[in-house]
């Protein structure tokens, strides 16, 4: 079985964003907070945490043809992806079973399903009674 490549961004300490691809999401960000494995850049950045994964790429060369792409955009585009992707590994959204969505959600400090089902819950409810009360 071929491996899928992903895009990925981590957020550093100083709030900059690095984009890099690799096969191992997971290993890779350990890498970048903990060995010299990580890249120059992140090593006095650290703390990094992740920002964005992308949708798997089956061949290394389309992966760094999106990483360059990607590095391309503008810092509010990937701001807007990043907070895009935070919100798919909340509602455990994401088209390829490629994604390890409960790593995904370790790594972001995400509560578990059951947290997140009641948090949405006593939203609603405060909205009704705002628009209920409001009339």
């Amino acid at each position: 079985m071929i491996k899928p490549w992903f895009i990925y961004v981590v957020r550093c300490s100083d709030n900059s964003l690095y984009t890099g691809i690799t096969t191992d999401v997971m290993r890779r960000v350990k890498e970048h907070n903990t060995s010299k494995k990580g890249a120059r850049y992140t090593r006095s950045r650290r703390p990094v945490t992740l920002a964005y994964v992308s949708e798997p790429a089956y061949h290394k060369g389309a992966a760094l043809r999106g990483e360059q792409l990607f590095r391309l955009r503008t810092k509010t585009y990937k701001e807007f992806m990043c907070k895009r992707f935070r919100e798919n590994v909340e509602n455990g959204v994401f088209v390829s079973s490629a994604h390890d969505i409960d790593a995904y959600r370790r790594l972001l400090g995400i509560t578990k399903d059951k947290e997140i089902a009641e948090k949405t819950t006593n939203k609603e409810t405060e909205n009704g009674q705002e628009q209920a009360g409001g009339g």
